[in-house]
């Protein structure tokens, strides 16, 4: 047997090429499938809609669900970030405080307020250096309370981690003045 450290430049491009042809085949075959999966996926949703069938996908236990289940109806829908979360799964949540605090983490946010837009970030490592050594308004967006989220009640605490509302104010309007003053010229 040849050790391919043998083989000459020329075959060892016919096998990188056949190895190569090969793939994309593959490749191709696969997305092939993934599309006519996606369109039957889609048949299937329009077919429900034409039934009069309602359907959610739970975010927490990952199954679809239509409303002919049993865990349809205690079903908790969050319309602040489109959360849903069925009624099996919310009877699990209802003595697992760890869980509860994790869903109640992972809705946080921090918000940097600049002149024109506002950014979000996940969490506070993400928030670029420049941001926070500066006076930028960075808002911290969350939850504390597990009973008043699930019911939709205002639950949301804003608590401002770095610079000031009213000299963030006060420093967007002079920036609008600025603005129109450079305009006139």
């Amino acid at each position: 047997m040849t050790s391919i450290n043998c083989l000459h430049a020329d075959m060892l491009l016919k096998v990188i090429q056949t190895i190569t042809i090969e793939k994309d085949n593959e490749i191709a075959k696969l997305k092939k499938q993934f599309t006519e999966q996606k369109e039957m996926c889609c048949e299937y949703i329009d077919a429900l809609d034409r039934a009069g069938v309602y359907y959610i996908h739970c975010d927490e236990c990952e199954r679809v669900l239509i409303d002919l289940d049993d865990q349809f109806s205690n079903r908790w829908d969050n319309d602040y970030d489109n959360t849903i979360i069925c009624g099996g799964c919310m009877e699990e949540l209802e003595d697992n405080v760890n869980r509860q605090n994790e869903i109640m983490a992972s809705k946080t946010e921090y918000v940097v307020s600049s002149r024109f837009n506002k950014g979000y970030y996940n969490n506070y490592e993400e928030i670029p250096m420049c941001y926070k050594t500066s006076n930028m308004l960075i808002e911290k967006q969350y939850y504390n309370n597990w009973n008043l989220l699930i019911n939709n009640e205002e639950c949301r605490i804003d608590e401002i981690i770095n610079g000031d509302k009213t000299y963030h104010k006060n420093h967007k309007i002079m920036l609008e003045e600025l603005t129109q003053i450079i305009k006139i010229f």
